[in-house]
């Protein structure tokens, strides 16, 4: 509950910002390491927010963000795996990102989605990883 109500706060700018200083990353990374569905969605979709601007994307970048995701592909929740991949779309702008995709071994698992027969658009826009 309190994770729903810190994604709801944060769609203000001003408090999105303080809550970054604050370190928020490192408390929702630590998250994604808990079994709960219904909390993962909602640490991966604050992550997905957070992602967009390069500062909080440097910390995920440090946290090693992608290799705790990569654990996570496959999963029997499709709504999970649809956040995982639009949050790794935000994050493959980044070179070193781009990097540890590779390196943890996650780029054949997004190659599988591509190619399933109902990959969703935003599956076919990892297409460009390479």
């Amino acid at each position: 509950v309190s994770v729903y109500l810190l994604l709801n706060i944060a769609e203000d700018t001003p408090i999105e910002i303080k809550m970054t200083q604050k370190s928020i990353i490192v408390f929702l990374n630590t998250m994604l390491e808990r079994k709960s569905l219904e909390l993962l969605i909602l640490v991966v979709s604050f992550l997905k927010r957070l992602s967009i601007y390069k500062e909080n994307k440097d910390v995920m970048k440090e946290m090693n963000v992608v290799s705790k995701l990569n654990k996570m592909i496959p999963h029997q929740s499709d709504i999970l795996v649809s956040l995982i991949l639009r949050l790794i779309l935000n994050l493959s702008f980044d070179k070193d990102i781009r990097t540890q995709i590779i390196k943890c071994g996650m780029l054949p698992k997004l190659v599988n989605f591509v190619k399933k027969e109902n990959s969703t658009d935003c599956d076919s826009a990892l297409i460009p990883l390479r």
